[in-house]
């Protein structure tokens, strides 16, 4: 699909800086076939006792991988990479109150409790139970970065801590799913938590249609993740000319109905095609992953109606727009090309060049300042309550940075308020209609 600010193509707008998604998710669909025999015995990593030290963490109160699932990883191995040395902990973040909540059938219960009241709320996704902010870890597949492993685990255990302990990755984000493993060796909490992937066949070959391709990979998945169980799969097709991705899904079914994954999902699926999933392929599914946020509304088009119709949730990403809904780009000039530095950056300056113009953006910005300063919250938190209570959304992802940056507080201030009233939202939305709304149906850009 090819998308025109005024006559112009993105391409002739961004460059050579113009990020093809498709290209994009085609190169890290590939990253699996250099991966697999440099690896690195997991004996070698310290326990969190000898990296912690000072905080007097007993490692023995730990729950352990294998306790959890039966899944033994005493000879689990993983990919070496660069830079797995050294902690740095950021003092500047908030981590939560620990409690351990249980989720009655109906209600949203609190996930954590914070030196300011707020908490996040758990929401039902199939048989799980999933934090209303999912840490997404698309972030470490390299493009965003230098990943040093250990101070990622310890990141993890800080989210995880502080009732952001479900983590959305795929078997295409580099070390992700060998990351959540280790992870799941060092976690020091007794929180759940939750490891939502992807099956992402490789990109040219979407026919990953026969059981043992399709077992082939969950398996994998289980190792790198150290689980006996997946707790989600979440399926992405590249060519839906190919009609082979009901045959794929349906391995995917036997295998969870085999139990070894507990839910099945969609990850960039238009609508035409995830009903075809669920009515003509026979496939239960609890969600589709898709972009949401505050200008790219296209699932209100036609898929919103039919989810809300047939139980399916929507787990929203792309909801800050990489950023782009934050205080950092109030009153800020028009970003250059050379200042799109990262993959989001360029996707999301798109989105908002289809839909208005960095002028009418800058008018949002103000308008959501406003709304956070009533709230005491930040615009970002703003961005996420106005998708996330949308009762067809289960969950909104946000991207970490992990052993990089941490924005814990920031994440669970989103749930330090009671939420957008209604005034809020009309605000909000008088703005949004001086733009346009976004070509086609989710998922689109991914084909």
């Amino acid at each position: 699909m090819d998308f025109l600010i005024g006559n112009k193509t993105l391409d002739e707008i961004y460059g050579s800086n113009n990020v093809d998604m498709k290209d994009e998710m085609k190169e890290l669909a590939m990253v699996d076939e250099n991966r697999g025999s440099d690896t690195v015995n997991m004996d070698e990593f310290k326990t969190l006792d000898e990296i912690y030290g000072s905080y007097n963490i007993d490692m023995n109160e730990r729950r352990k991988s294998d306790d959890m699932d039966g899944f033994d990883l005493s000879n689990r191995r993983l990919k070496t990479l660069d830079g797995m040395m050294g902690l740095n902990i950021d003092d500047d973040d908030e981590v939560a109150l620990d409690c351990s909540p249980m989720l009655s059938p109906g209600t949203e219960v609190s996930a954590c409790i914070t030196n300011d009241g707020s908490c996040i709320p758990l929401r039902k996704l199939g048989s799980l139970e999933v934090p209303a902010i999912i840490t997404g870890m698309w972030q470490v597949a390299g493009r965003h970065g230098e990943i040093d492993m250990k101070k990622a685990v310890t990141d993890m255990n800080f989210y995880a801590f502080a009732g952001l302990g479900a983590f959305d990755m795929a078997d295409t984000y580099g070390p992700a799913e060998e990351l959540y493993g280790m992870f799941r060796q060092q976690y020091w909490g007794h929180k759940p938590v939750l490891g939502l992937t992807k099956f992402v066949p490789r990109y040219g070959n979407s026919g990953s249609d026969t059981r043992s391709e399709v077992e082939a990979v969950i398996d994998r998945s289980r190792n790198r993740m150290g689980v006996a169980i997946l707790d989600m799969v979440q399926f992405h097709w590249w060519d839906f000319s190919d009609g082979r991705y009901c045959d794929s899904m349906k391995w995917l079914y036997t295998l969870q109905k085999e139990g070894k994954i507990k839910e099945l999902g969609l990850t960039n699926f238009d609508t035409e095609h995830m009903i075809k999933i669920v009515e003509n392929c026979g496939i239960p599914v609890v969600s589709n992953q898709v972009t949401y946020s505050v200008i790219d509304t296209r699932p209100e088009k036609k898929m919103v109606a039919w989810c809300l119709e047939h139980e399916v949730k929507l787990l929203a990403y792309g909801t800050l727009l990489g950023g782009f809904l934050s205080e950092k780009y109030l009153g800020q000039p028009e970003p250059e090309r050379t200042d799109l530095t990262t993959p989001s950056l360029s996707k999301y300056k798109y989105a908002i060049d289809q839909w208005g113009g960095w002028a009418l953006f800058q008018e949002l910005l103000r308008v959501m300042s406003e709304i956070a300063a009533k709230h005491k919250v930040s615009i970002s938190n703003v961005a996420v309550r106005y998708i996330a209570d949308k009762p067809v959304v289960a969950a909104v992802i946000i991207g970490a940075r992990l052993g990089i940056s941490q924005h814990i507080a920031t994440n669970q201030a989103a749930y330090s308020f009671p939420g957008l009233d209604d005034g809020d939202i009309a605000m909000i939305q008088s703005i949004v209609k001086k733009g346009n709304e976004l070509p086609g149906d989710p998922g689109d850009e991914h084909r």
